[in-house]
């Protein structure tokens, strides 16, 4: 029985390994179109930040995200008028 777990675990990585070209392929689409909404291309950037460990955990919610947004557009607003947002 425990030599069929660990034939099925090795499988099932190795049909994962398959799917991480079109897996990354479809990130980096994601990340390039500008026609894509900017909370879906933040989730795709964090994503690919955390999976290398340059980011430990995000919000993934949307309260959070629109945060984000705001104080974005608040500092382009700012900058616009020579002034600095924190």
């Amino acid at each position: 029985m425990n030599v069929a777990r660990c034939e099925f675990a090795d499988t099932t990585r190795s049909r994962l390994r398959e799917l991480a070209d079109d897996a990354v392929k479809l990130v980096r689409d994601v990340l390039e179109d500008p026609h894509a909404a900017a909370a879906i291309r933040l989730k795709a950037a964090l994503s690919v930040l955390q999976s290398v460990g340059e980011v430990a955990e995000y919000p993934g919610d949307a309260t959070m995200i629109e945060k984000w947004r705001q104080d974005a557009a608040r500092r382009r607003i700012m900058a616009r008028l020579g002034m600095h947002f924190r």
